[in-house]
Formats: C-alpha cells, structure tokens, sequence
C-alpha cells in the first residue's frame, strides 16, 4: 500500500505540485509523515521513503510571511524533524542502494567484457555456435584491471556518500550523525583515506558556514 501511495503521488508531482489550500497542504503532511512512519529500513521501505524525499520539495504551499509577501512552503520543512532520519540503519541502506543504481548504470564490470568475452567464445565455439556470454568476474580481471575497476567503485562510492551526506544535513541529522556515517560506510566500502578526509572536511566546512550565516537566527 506505501509503494501505491508513493507511486500515486509521483505521478502526480508536476501537474500537481502547487497545493491550493493550507488544509490540503498540512492533510498531504500528513500523508508524508505516515507513510514515513511505515517504512522499514529493508530496501522496500528505504526505497519508498527515498521516493518521498524527492517528492517533499516537489509539492508546496504558497502563503503569506509576517510582512504580506508570498513564498513558497515546501511538504520538506515539515518532515525534516521525523524520526525515520535519526535511524543510522536508515541511511546505510539508502547509500547501499544508491551505490548499486549507480555501478548497475555506469557498468564498471562492463568495462572489462570485451577482451574475456574473446576468450571464452573463442574457448568455447567448437562445442556449440551459440555460446552463452560469459559475465566478467572479479578473479577473471588482471592485476592492473582490479585496481581499475577498484578505482572506478571508490569513484561511485564517494560521489554517492558526499550527496547522501549533504541530504542528512538538509533533513536534520546532526553533524556528528553524519560524520559517523562517513566513516562507518567508508570503512564497509573500503574507501581510501584521502576520500574519507575530504568527506569529513566538507562536513566540518559546511557546518561552519551555517553557524555564520547571515540569514542563521541566533
């Protein structure tokens, strides 16, 4: 039922964005907030709460602020504070499941096909003419294309950990939340020091230019 919803609601997110009324508006919260309170930390429901992540900064209210102008109120200012985003389960999953979306579409194995794939036709052709495509394996890889294709997932996890760290700030993880997830997965994923640290810079830094801004109230 929480995929049909999400489904729904996606469908619906460009020609329906604008929300008319305040009632609707804090009805659809609602929703959002509900349906997040139903999500598991499997990847099912790790999924449809990511689905709901992009969607709260689709959907908006226009209202007035205390000096008479319009501005837009976005379904993400009120679920920044719900507990599905305080669960470290949570963002492992969500980063697992980015990393794999992203290796499956850049096709980093793929990369290596070509030269095994002469080979075992080549091995293979006299037992039949329609020889099955043999899928690369970590072991049928050379010594210098490991580290190639080990370069290639660093790359893919890194990317992957910097934008998944940035959206914890946005929905209210704490700094600490957030730097103890860039070094717990950069230890599962075996991500080079360099990378880890520039991570953890980035954090630090960002946090710092939020405690100083000018638009920060005291």
């Amino acid at each position: 039922r929480r995929s049909t919803i999400c489904y729904t609601m996606n469908a619906k997110r460009n020609a329906y964005s604008k929300i008319p009324s305040k009632a609707q508006f804090d009805g659809l919260c609602r929703v959002f907030s509900s349906v997040l309170s139903g999500c598991s930390t499997d990847s099912r429901g790790v999924s449809n709460a990511k689905v709901l992540m992009n969607l709260s900064q689709h959907f908006h209210f226009r209202e007035k602020d205390k000096n008479g102008k319009r501005r837009e109120v976005y379904v993400k200012s009120r679920i920044v504070n719900h507990p599905i985003w305080k669960k470290d389960e949570f963002w492992d999953q969500a980063l697992n499941l980015a990393v794999g979306e992203s290796l499956t579409h850049s096709g980093v194995m793929a990369n290596f096909e070509r030269a095994s794939n002469r080979i075992v036709t080549t091995s293979t052709k006299k037992r039949s003419e329609w020889t099955q495509r043999h899928q690369t394996r970590w072991h049928d890889l050379t010594e210098e294309e490991r580290y190639e294709a080990a370069s290639q997932v660093h790359a893919v996890v890194f990317a992957q950990m910097g934008a998944m760290s940035h959206t914890m700030k946005e929905f209210g993880c704490s700094v600490e939340q957030t730097s103890a997830f860039v070094r717990r997965m950069s230890i599962r994923n075996q991500l080079p020091m360099s990378h880890r640290t520039t991570l953890l810079r980035h954090l630090v830094g960002e946090d710092k230019s939020s405690a100083f801004s000018p638009n920060k109230r005291p």
